[in-house]
């Protein structure tokens, strides 16, 4: 059984979501491109402070256990395991960290090792953190969010 859609597809040409655009005094961007289709496009847009989710595919690892060097040989073998204390590569997770060098409270993506020491990527860093300072947000899905 199909189920008609109350969605009208819009189709337009690019000169018309241009003409739009620039009638209404946006910027030029892959996203507001978007809010520029059609008749239905409202005369005064308001887009100050809206900035778009940036999503990167990141996948959720490699089947591969032996890392060869450049000649084929075998380098490094990886673990079978996919967690570590809870955690897996790519968790989004909130740090604060007490004392030290980096001491402060961070938000970004880690990547486990098998030991406890997890590397944690920041917008503008990457340093190493304990387990017991952090805590997910949310879990890994093969997705980046910035």
């Amino acid at each position: 059984m199909v189920i008609a859609a109350a969605y009208r597809v819009i189709h337009m040409r690019q000169h018309h979501v241009k003409w739009h655009r620039v009638n209404r005094g946006i910027d030029k961007s892959h996203w507001t491109d978007s809010l520029c289709v059609g008749a239905t496009t409202p005369e005064k847009l308001i887009i100050k402070n809206i900035k778009p989710l940036l999503i990167s595919a990141k996948g959720h690892g490699t089947r591969q256990r032996c890392r060869p060097n450049k000649f084929g040989f075998p380098k490094a073998h990886a673990p079978s395991a996919k967690y570590f204390q809870g955690f897996t590569t790519g968790d989004i997770v909130k740090a604060h960290i007490p004392t030290g060098k980096f001491a402060g409270r961070y938000t970004g993506r880690i990547a486990i090792r098998f030991r406890p020491s997890f590397v944690l990527h920041t917008l503008d860093k990457k340093f190493d953190v304990h387990p017991k300072y952090v805590k997910t947000i949310h879990k890994a899905d093969g997705y980046e969010y910035k």
